[in-house]
């Protein structure tokens, strides 16, 4: 029997984004019943909290999700896995822009405190070469 609690808390964690499989283990480590976290796991699995009763009552788990071999749960594990992907690719992409920002403001900064070195580097030779072929 799936309670409405572990339900509502195993539907909170995949809303924020995280795994089923990470929040029923957390679900486990805090204390809950693991057989209850599994049977409530299904109802969020096959997505149909919105058809559970609103009381605090245990509810019955339907007789075709029982029946569901395991093996058809792997493509949930699958989407699940593939949904966390973008995220990685985002923050990979935050950390390249970032280092990019860093690069152009210390190169920024550093013509700012040593322009007039470089410049002088570069142009004093070009200058006294001009001045001795004018001489």
């Amino acid at each position: 029997m799936a309670k409405e609690e572990i339900v509502a808390s195993l539907q909170n964690a995949v809303n924020r984004g995280e795994s089923l499989e990470r929040a029923i283990q957390t679900m486990i480590t805090a204390g809950y019943p693991a057989a209850e976290v599994q049977d409530s796991a299904r109802y969020v699995g096959m997505g149909i909290i919105g058809k559970m009763p609103q009381n605090s009552m245990p509810l019955q788990q339907p007789s075709q999700l029982s029946q569901q071999p395991v093996q058809q749960q792997a493509p949930l594990q699958q989407a699940q896995s593939a949904q966390e992907t973008p995220k990685k690719k985002k923050g990979i992409l935050k950390v390249v822009i970032l280092v990019i920002i860093l690069v152009v403001l210390l190169g920024v900064l550093g013509v700012m405190f040593f322009g007039n070195k470089i410049m002088d580097m570069i142009f004093k030779p070009v200058e006294e070469l001009i001045l001795s072929c004018l001489v």
